[in-house]
């Protein structure tokens, strides 16, 4: 993440969301490059429970280094065209929500 450890104490309202079992680490990142951010449940959580983790470091990362979350649907200027990659790639965001990547 982009920013100097020292400046990164929190709070971070996307992952105190996730409940009091969460525990959150920064530490500077390998080579002067910023701050890692992580995050780890006490106990062993489900599939649902990691991609909330991954979703919620990654939306904390991106209001720390931009101010805000970055929204790729909906569009800003309205609905993508009706062609099969509009389809495809409407599909690939409805069930890519929590990790992330397409």
């Amino acid at each position: 993440m982009l920013a100097d450890p020292d400046e990164l104490t929190g709070p971070f309202p996307e992952l105190d969301a996730l409940g009091p079992d969460l525990q959150v680490r920064t530490t500077p990142a390998p080579g002067g490059r910023g701050t890692e951010l992580a995050g780890r449940f006490r106990g062993t959580p489900d599939a649902e429970r990691i991609g909330e983790l991954r979703a919620a470091l990654r939306r904390t990362k991106q209001v720390v280094e931009v101010g805000e979350v970055l929204r790729v649907d909906p569009q800003p200027h309205g609905r993508r065209a009706a062609t099969p990659q509009g389809a495809a790639l409407e599909g690939a965001a409805a069930r890519a929500p929590k990790e992330g990547v397409l």
